[in-house]
């Protein structure tokens, strides 16, 4: 069984500076937690995710503590890069900055590069490698772990990164485990399903 994850950026979450560190972590938590989950009914998963800022990272080292601590559940950890330079206007250093990208590169199972870099002016070409990463990710799982929080939440009509990759998921008939996240409110996490899940899919959801 093979996994992907979606989820926000930072801005949609809580930012990027150090003392949201203790938030990060309750996030990198729930989502072992939910890895776990599912590795346990299926071992030897494989878990793909994207590399970007915010959730795809912290989804990541969700995924690696997951194998660190339970070897037994033979969990591989797969990294889908949009474009070799993806990490060129990130910070380079705190939460999130470019020193994040060697770590997860040398940690991962398994890394592809989706896309040839584009050119440095050439925004439109990086949001549409972007989305060709999130829909490899999807075309190659069985299932989506959607982490929704900001403008994510409303899926359905966002133009954003994370929504456009659920909509993709559901127009590919593949079930979507939603994490629903409100920064400001508690408890933070709640879970539901979306898209379209058929039992015929022989997916056994939470």
């Amino acid at each position: 069984m093979t996994i992907c994850f979606t989820g926000p950026r930072p801005s949609q979450l809580h930012g990027y500076d150090e003392p949201a560190r203790p938030l990060y972590a309750q996030i990198v938590d729930f989502t072992l937690d939910v890895i776990l989950k599912f590795a346990r009914k299926t071992p030897g998963t494989n878990f793909i995710s994207g590399g970007a800022q915010g959730f795809d990272q912290l989804a990541f080292w969700s995924v690696e503590k997951a194998k660190r601590l339970h070897p037994e559940l033979d969990i591989t950890n797969i990294l889908y890069i949009p474009f070799e330079n993806q990490p060129s206007r990130w910070s380079p250093d705190g939460m999130f900055g470019r020193k994040e990208y060697p770590l997860m590169r040398r940690h991962a199972n398994i890394t592809r590069i989706v896309s040839p870099n584009p050119a440095p002016d050439d925004s439109r070409a990086a949001v549409k490698a972007l989305h060709k990463r999130n829909h490899a990710m999807v075309q190659n799982s069985d299932l989506v772990i959607a982490f929704l929080a900001g403008r994510s939440l409303d899926w359905e009509h966002s133009s954003g990164g994370t929504a456009e990759c659920v909509r993709y998921a559901c127009s590919q008939n593949r079930p979507v485990f939603a994490i629903e996240y409100h920064p400001n409110q508690n408890p933070n996490f709640s879970t539901t399903k979306l898209g379209l899940l058929q039992e015929n899919k022989q997916i056994n959801i939470l």
